[in-house]
């Protein structure tokens, strides 16, 4: 028989808050639990190792929507694969924008930086002037 577990145990195998088992239930991405004879939550190891899936990929940059469409994909195991090589796909083009963001973000702020040398007064600094201008 498989172990059982209540919210707060699994929540501390799972490494999570007990809020977040609530909330990704609330979402979807786990089933209503079972309920013990005295009304409190019961969720079997496999919820564990679920809950673990949803943080490995929410640390990969997906929301909780494409996870909820990544599980739905596995709901036809013999469908092929597709769909999430094509969120796979997706997420790394994201990423990539994302990329290309920050780095021009790193380039203002090191344009800005050069022109600082610490020793002006604050009305007298060019990086403020640079922030304000339009």
């Amino acid at each position: 028989m498989e172990k059982s577990f209540t919210r707060g145990q699994l929540a501390r195998k799972a490494t999570v808050n007990p809020a977040t088992i609530r909330y990704y239930e609330r979402k979807g991405l786990l089933a209503k639990a079972k309920r013990s004879s005295a009304g409190y939550r019961i969720y079997s190891e496999s919820t564990i190792r679920k809950v673990k899936l949803i943080k490995r990929v929410k640390a990969l940059g997906f929301s909780l929507a494409e996870i909820s469409e990544l599980f739905a994909l596995q709901t036809t195991p013999e469908r092929e694969c597709a769909g999430v090589c094509r969120q796979i796909r997706d997420k790394i083009d994201d990423i990539e924008k994302k990329i290309t963001h920050l780095k021009s973000i790193q380039s203002a702020l090191s344009m800005m930086a050069e022109n600082c040398n610490g020793k002006r007064t604050i009305r007298d600094c060019g990086v403020l002037e640079v922030l304000a201008d339009d």
